[in-house]
């Protein structure tokens, strides 16, 4: 009896051992694996400094170089977050600053556009002590989460996605939202109809978003794969770490209630480690939209808990204004359910909410809002009118809302009327 208990004792020493010197492992492999950025020559010449850029072949970059393209040439800059720029014919950019940690907890990347033009999609979320930006003409853009191009020979900023800052020289500021082109010859808005028609490159701006979707596929399988990745050791770990237990859980889709059952019972350095951890996670999905909801599912989840985790209030808000950003993006899509749950996340977290400077006009126009959503909006008329839109008539929207429903069935009788009509006569 006693050698077997030896022999058992001996066994968990063994497992705890092999653990630990995974986990020894991983942090090691975390810290060694390649964190640099690479530009790709996707059409005819290009230059890194003075040499040649070979076509499909990644070249590493390094803060100082200059990458200058030729007539109908295209280079990609795929930055090691996930992020895209993209640079058209005839163009000239310096990289200023390139670097992001190995658990994303600092992004700092910062390009000149000499001449020409250059387009970018940020797929991070800049949070403390990060930045995406891009500079010329004494001018800077900061961005978050967008889509956005820029045109120096046309002068305009054209932002397709969400919304960028510009700030000049002498600290003065403007704020551009999506799909309302800025001029850098006046400082002023374009009307979109005279963008399209005169300054707008069609082409450029299909390809670019063409080649925007196939990159978010990549990043939406690699995320994918990672998630499902499962071994015995990351099952071993799971025993002995709560930690993992708990990352495991909520890349598993498991019970969320569970896992904050599980996260209250952590001390608060192990909070800490595992705030650090879903952080790291939760960058590396920030990318995914409602047009994936299980993905989507796992990055609002893993927002919830870092939003309660997190011991300062600045990251808990900009958690929940990138979150405005995808309501945006759901009430354009029409997607019912989902702006369901969002509404119920800033439900979760209306304490903070009530404390930021919010205007939900600044994301969404609410004359404008889709019929098959309008039911849902009254339905949290009260919560939307403490936090978001206090000035907004909500009985006349009430009264639009019954009106347009009125006109919608009477529409589908009529509908139904003249199939019935147009069947009789088919019969005969």
């Amino acid at each position: 009896m006693g050698k077997l208990k030896n022999k058992f004792i001996l066994f968990i020493v063994g497992v705890i051992f092999i653990v630990l010197l995974f986990q020894l492992y991983l942090t090691y492999a975390m810290n060694q694996r390649d964190t640099n950025s690479y530009a790709y020559l996707l059409e005819w010449e290009a230059t890194l400094n003075d040499l040649n850029l070979i076509k499909d072949e990644k070249t590493k970059l390094s803060n100082g170089d200059i990458l200058s393209t030729k007539e109908k040439s295209l280079i990609a800059i795929e930055w090691w977050d996930g992020s895209v720029t993209r640079i058209g014919e005839n163009t000239v950019l310096k990289i200023r600053e390139n670097f992001v940690a190995h658990d994303y907890s600092q992004i700092r990347i910062w390009a000149e556009i000499l001449s020409w033009k250059a387009w970018s999609k940020v797929v991070s979320m800049m949070g403390e002590k990060s930045y995406f930006k891009m500079y010329f003409n004494n001018l800077e853009a900061g961005v978050r989460g967008t889509s956005f191009d820029i045109d120096l020979d046309k002068a305009f900023i054209y932002v397709k996605d969400h919304e960028l800052n510009l700030k000049k020289a002498d600290g003065k500021e403007y704020l551009i939202g999506e799909e309302k082109p800025f001029s850098l010859n006046t400082f002023s808005f374009i009307e979109m109809q005279e963008f399209i028609d005169s300054l707008r490159d069609e082409a450029w701006q299909n390809m670019n978003e063409t080649l925007d979707a196939k990159r978010l596929k990549e990043l939406q399988n690699k995320a994918m794969k990672k998630i499902n990745e499962t071994t015995i050791f990351s099952k071993i770990i799971e025993i002995f770490s709560k930690k993992e237990k708990i990352i495991t859980r909520l890349q598993n889709w498991e019970s969320y209630d569970d896992v904050k059952n599980l996260i209250n019972k952590l001390s608060p350095e192990e909070k800490e480690n595992l705030y650090k951890d879903i952080y790291s996670q939760y960058q590396s999905i920030n990318f995914a939209s409602y047009k994936d909801k299980d993905l989507f599912d796992m990055k609002m989840n893993y927002k919830d808990i870092l939003i309660s985790l997190s011991p300062n209030e600045e990251q808990k808000e900009l958690f929940l204004q990138y979150s405005f950003f995808d309501l945006q993006d759901i009430v354009q899509s029409g997607d019912n359910s989902m702006l369901e749950k969002s509404f119920e996340f800033f439900k979760w977290h209306k304490d903070i909410v009530s404390q930021m400077d919010i205007n939900m006009s600044d994301y969404i126009d609410i004359e404008n809002i889709p019929q098959s959503m309008t039911a849902i909006f009254s339905q949290n008329k009260e919560f939307l009118q403490e936090f978001f839109w206090k000035g907004v008539d909500w009985e006349n929207f009430k009264l639009k809302t019954s009106i347009e429903d009125i006109n919608n069935k009477a529409q589908e009788w009529l509908e139904k009327g003249i199939n019935s009509i147009y069947n009789i006569f088919n019969k005969e």
